[in-house]
């Protein structure tokens, strides 16, 4: 998927390691888990 990145976006990309081939390296199931926890204590 291509996504524009603008602004402070791009910046913070290019100041992420180049370890691999993933810019952000998170294990999606670390993010299943958490993102319905920080939406909720958010309330969207």
């Amino acid at each position: 998927m291509l996504v524009p990145l603008l602004g402070e976006a791009w910046t913070i990309l290019q100041s992420q390691p180049k370890n691999n081939e993933l810019i952000f390296p998170y294990n999606s199931r670390s993010v299943t888990v958490y993102f319905p926890r920080i939406r909720n204590k958010l309330g969207i």
